[in-house]
C-alpha cells in the first residue's frame, strides 16, 4: 500500500490544497483506504472527508452527495461513475453549488463515450482508473496522456509495472491487436488465501495476472478496453464475433436507458444467443419493441441483440451492489426456452 501511494503521488503531483471526498468505510473498503493513506503522505495540502453513509450503493436520492460537495467544498470525489451520471442528470443539480469539484474517479464499471465526455467536460481533472483488488486497485496512469488519450483509453502502465496483450494460447500480441490484458509487477497480489487452485488459474507459472478483460494496446502503450472475456459473444448469423461495448454504448445512448448489460447464452445449433438487459430511467416508459427498433436504426442486423429485456432495476448482489449476472443468465435461459417451446408449437 505504501509503494502504491508513492507512485500514486507521482502520477498526480498536485501541490494545491485538495479536499478529497471518499466513500464512508461502512459502504466501501478499497478507495477509502487508498485515499486515507494518500492523505497521510500529503498531510500539508490534502484533507480526506468521509461522505455520509446515506451515499450508499442503493441510493435513490443523489441530493445527499451534492449537498456534501457543496458544504465540504470537495475538490475530488472517489466514488463510482453511476453516481456522477445520476448527479449530472438530476433536475435538482442547479440547486447546489458543486463548482469546487474538479475531479472524480471513473472506475468499477464501463461508461459510454457520451457519458464519459460529459463527466470530463464537467470535471476536467477526472481520472480513469483501471485495475482490481489483485493489483492494489489501479495499475495505469494518464499523467502524460493527451486529452484524447485520457478519454479513449485507461492510460499506460504505472512505473515498474508490466502490461501485455495475449492471444488465445498466451502468446504476446503486437500493438493494435486484440486480446486479453495481463499484468505483473510490484502491485501484484501474492495469492488467494488458502486457494492455490484459483491462484494458479489467475497467475499461472509466470506471475502474469490474467485480468479477464479484452483490450488493445497502441504504440504509445495506452490500452483501450473492449469488454470482458466472459462477455465476448458470437452472433448467431455467419459466426460474427463482436465485443459487447458496441451494444452497451448503443443501449446507453437511448434517452430512456439508465444502464445496460449484455450476455450470451450458448446455443449448440446457431452459436450464442445475445441477450440485452436494460434498466430504464425512473418515471419513463420503455418497451422492448421500442428498444429493438432503436437498435435496428443504429446498427447492422448482425450487431443487434436477439433478445431485449427492459427492467425497472437490474438485479444486484453483494455490498458493492454489482449486477447479478447469474440471475440475468437464469432469466435469459428461461425466456429462450419459452420462445423455443412456442416456436415448436407453432410448427
Amino acid at each position: 500500500m505504501v509503494n502504491f501511494i508513492r507512485f500514486y503521488n507521482r502520477r498526480n503531483p498536485k501541490t494545491v490544497p485538495e479536499i478529497a471526498g471518499v466513500r464512508n468505510p461502512v459502504t466501501d473498503d478499497g478507495m477509502c483506504v487508498i485515499k486515507c493513506t494518500e492523505a497521510v503522505f500529503k498531510w500539508r495540502t490534502m484533507y480526506a472527508v468521509f461522505v455520509p453513509s446515506d451515499v450508499d450503493f442503493y441510493m435513490n436520492d443523489i441530493s445527499c452527495l451534492m449537498k456534501c460537495i457543496e458544504e465540504e467544498k470537495l475538490t475530488w470525489y472517489s466514488g463510482y461513475p453511476y453516481e456522477i451520471i445520476k448527479m449530472l442528470d438530476s433536475p435538482d443539480l442547479h440547486r447546489y453549488d458543486i463548482s469546487s469539484l474538479r475531479a472524480v474517479v471513473v472506475t468499477g464499471q464501463s461508461v459510454s463515450t457520451n457519458n464519459l465526455n460529459r463527466i470530463c467536460d464537467q470535471f476536467p481533472d477526472t481520472m480513469i482508473a483501471y485495475g482490481s483488488t489483485e493489483v492494489q486497485g489501479t495499475m495505469t496512469s494518464n499523467l502524460y496522456s493527451t486529452l484524447d488519450q485520457r478519454r479513449n483509453s485507461v492510460g499506460y502502465p504505472l512505473p515498474h509495472m508490466e502490461l501485455k496483450i495475449v492471444g488465445k494460447y498466451g502468446e504476446t500480441l503486437p500493438v493494435n491487436q486484440t486480446g486479453e490484458v495481463c499484468v505483473r509487477g510490484w502491485a501484484s497480489f501474492l495469492c488467494y488465501f488458502n486457494d492455490p487452485k484459483t491462484t494458479a488459474a489467475v497467475k499461472g507459472h509466470s506471475n502474469w495476472i490474467h485480468m479477464g478483460d479484452v483490450g488493445v494496446m497502441d504504440k504509445t502503450g495506452h490500452v483501450q478496453l473492449l469488454g470482458r472475456m466472459a462477455e465476448c459473444v458470437t452472433f448467431k448469423h455467419m459466426g460474427e464475433k463482436v465485443f459487447p461495448q458496441l451494444i452497451l454504448d448503443t443501449a446507453r445512448s437511448h434517452p430512456k436507458v439508465e444502464t445496460a448489460v449484455v450476455i450470451g447464452i450458448p446455443d449448440d445449433r446457431l452459436g450464442d444467443d445475445v441477450c440485452l438487459f436494460v434498466e430504464k430511467k425512473h418515471s419513463t416508459i420503455l418497451t422492448e419493441e421500442e428498444l429493438e427498433c432503436y437498435f435496428q436504426s443504429k446498427l447492422m442486423f448482425l450487431q443487434c441483440p436477439l433478445y431485449y429485456t427492459v427492467l425497472e432495476k437490474l438485479p444486484r448482489v453483494g455490498a458493492r451492489g454489482k449486477v447479478h449476472l447469474a440471475k440475468l443468465k437464469e432469466m435469459a435461459t428461461k425466456r429462450i426456452a419459452t420462445d423455443n417451446k412456442e416456436e415448436q408449437w407453432n410448427r
